[in-house]
């Protein structure tokens, strides 16, 4: 259960450092403020999902049913769905 909560953590590092290196290009007037804003929207959702893991995780970690364990695994896939999509239109984004 861990192991997906710091997968996650991983995720949001990445998204935070790629919301930063667009940042500095949006103050170099290198890109538009509607990419940055999308960049920036993805790392948000990247730390809500990360926070929606680690109270999910919590309770699989205090002996939660099994349903619920199955749900919080299915959360964190579709999270991580989200992301990878996410880090797909910024690979193809052009600057």
């Amino acid at each position: 259960a861990q192991a997906g909560v710091r997968e996650i953590e991983v995720i949001v590092d990445v998204a935070r450092a790629e919301r930063d290196r667009r940042a500095t290009l949006l103050e170099r007037g290198a890109i538009r403020r509607t990419e940055f804003d999308t960049v920036h929207r993805e790392y948000r959702v990247a730390q809500a999902r990360l926070e929606a893991a680690k109270q999910r995780f919590a309770l699989v970690d205090a002996e939660a049913r099994r349903d619920e364990r199955m749900q919080a695994e299915a959360e964190v896939s579709r999270a991580k769905a989200q992301i990878a999509e996410a880090e797909a239109m910024l690979a193809k984004t052009y600057i």
